[in-house]
């Protein structure tokens, strides 16, 4: 298994905002947050946390993804809280919601994430169940948007920046790859941005943890 950080860019002050924890199994070609169709997404959960401690410098933040299977199990969701708690008390850390995790399962542990005191962001929006329903029915600190388009922006995509600018909701642009799609992100509102375009992701750990995807 490889873990890498990529940075997330703020366009305005030409500086980076923070740093995201990817992981994947070494025989794939890309990084990516976690996938349903894995049974230990767990065990990859925990160990970015783990190794998250020995990359935080300075006051730069960091986004970590959290699977539905690391939410769904009750144990393995209480280890992952202990984790993620002792980090808080000493670096920013932002809890990033995969656009895989069930309506069910957020809602369930929805106040408890919320309590721990992190912000929480809110992944892909458009895709699978990060839906505009769950842009309006919980409280997000951070919304992410894939905008690699290269055709233009779905109007449901329009829709959603539109309604994180009226409820102050700051957004990330993902997948930035290109110079003319962080010019257009960028006009959107996208001051933070993320992708190939301002760096690939930097590989930190290459980890014997077995995996299977």
């Amino acid at each position: 298994m490889l873990i890498a950080r990529q940075p997330v860019f703020d366009t305005e002050k030409q500086a980076i905002h923070a740093y995201e924890l990817l992981a994947r199994n070494s025989g794939l070609s890309r990084f990516s947050p976690p996938t349903s169709d894995y049974h230990s997404w767990f065990d990859i959960d925990k160990a970015v946390l783990e190794l998250a401690d020995q990359l935080l410098k300075g006051e730069l933040k960091l986004l970590v993804n959290v699977s539905e299977h690391t939410l769904a199990i009750e144990h393995q969701f209480h280890q992952w809280r202990t984790l993620i708690l002792k980090l808080a008390r000493k670096h920013h850390i932002l809890v990033e919601v995969t656009e895989l995790v069930t309506a069910s399962t957020l809602q369930k542990r929805w106040d408890s994430l919320r309590s721990m005191g992190v912000e929480l962001v809110m992944d892909d929006f458009g895709t699978k169940y990060s839906t505009l329903t769950r842009l309006h029915d919980f409280e997000w600190d951070i919304v992410k948007f894939e905008c690699g388009q290269t055709h233009g922006y779905p109007p449901s995509m329009l829709e959603g920046i539109d309604a994180c600018m009226k409820k102050g909701i700051p957004i990330i642009a993902e997948r930035i790859e290109t110079y003319n799609q962080a010019i257009s992100s960028q006009i959107l509102g996208f001051n933070l941005q993320q992708g190939y375009f301002w760096a690939k992701p930097e590989i930190v750990l290459h980890s014997q943890l077995h995996t299977q995807v």
